[in-house]
């Protein structure tokens, strides 16, 4: 059974001068292309050496598809007991109008690389193994839309659950059979490549409502209740316009849908499907604005952690 308690005491707050990314913001994330996310993990692998290192797994439609790992320094240990390593594997932007879910997991790595002061953000520096593609489809977050440039809803391209001969222009399609497109292809040699991680996370965008897990067993729901207990008692002490009557998250059943996260179960990893909103209800008052990304970094951040200490 999952419960939370962050370490070292109480949970992660992400900082209130988080960047945001509306129109209204430096970066504009709906008019923007894979560039300005990858442009931030660049700058990090190239002042974090040795730390952050960057693959490019390969090029679809002319853009690329890369990788970062974030791998903590390994320091001198004279005792012959070794402590549990974990890794996470992280994808996010899987559909390309999602862009929020990149962004925020671009700043949450900065802040990984760059704050020495937060004792979470210690913890997971020193503790954890990050492989992350931070955008798994390209061409749809250019284009800002849910589909690949082949229409395909990369989300429903997976083995098991694909869902054969269905329409072309459905809003679901997943393709002509299951892996027809380069990057499912990709996604799938990432998880092989990541076979001993401790869980994968699908990070998502939603449209509306407060941050959502999708659960696929009983462990899924005792952690998604426990984060969003937390952060339910964190923000409304924070933002009085937010309702005291109701816990901010939701948890729901998911069933098998050709997704990304029945594959990663078919390969017996812990996979984890998280969205978070596209504006925080109440409190946000434009597309990825500054608010709503503090928010998706506080439910990332403290989701990660949960992760690790019941793992």
């Amino acid at each position: 059974m999952y419960y939370f308690t962050a370490f070292p005491s109480g949970g992660y707050s992400a900082p209130y001068n988080i960047e945001g990314g509306s129109t209204s913001d430096r970066t504009d994330l709906i008019h923007s292309d894979e560039r300005v996310i990858y442009g931030i993990y660049d700058a990090l692998a190239s002042e974090h050496q040795g730390y952050v290192t960057k693959q490019t797994m390969g090029k679809v439609f002319s853009r690329a598809i890369n990788r970062y790992t974030f791998t903590p320094f390994s320091l001198e240990n004279k005792t012959e007991y070794k402590a549990k390593q974990f890794k996470i594997a992280i994808i996010t932007s899987i559909h390309g109008y999602e862009q929020g879910c990149a962004f925020t997991t671009a700043q949450f790595f900065r802040l990984l690389c760059e704050n020495r002061i937060d004792p979470h953000l210690s913890f997971l520096r020193r503790n954890v193994t990050f492989d992350v593609i931070p955008v798994a489809n390209p061409s749809g977050f250019a284009d800002n839309r849910r589909k690949n440039a082949n229409g395909v809803d990369l989300n429903r391209n997976f083995e098991p659950g694909f869902i054969y001969d269905q329409p072309i222009n459905a809003w679901g399609y997943g393709g002509p059979s299951p892996a027809s497109e380069a990057e499912t292809r990709i996604l799938m040699q990432f998880i092989e490549e990541n076979s001993d991680a401790v869980a994968v996370l699908d990070y998502h965008n939603i449209a509306e409502g407060y941050p959502l897990f999708y659960a696929y067993g009983q462990d899924d729901v005792q952690l998604a209740q426990s984060v969003f207990s937390y952060l339910t008692d964190k923000w409304t002490k924070e933002y009085s316009e937010l309702p005291r009557d109701r816990l901010l998250g939701l948890v729901k059943p998911n069933g098998k849908k050709g997704m990304f996260a029945d594959y990663i179960l078919s390969k017996n990893l812990w996979g984890l499907t998280l969205e978070t909103p596209w504006m925080m209800p109440e409190i946000g008052k434009a597309q990825y604005d500054s608010v709503t990304i503090r928010c998706a970094l506080d439910v990332l951040v403290n989701t990660l952690l949960a992760i690790v200490q019941n793992k």
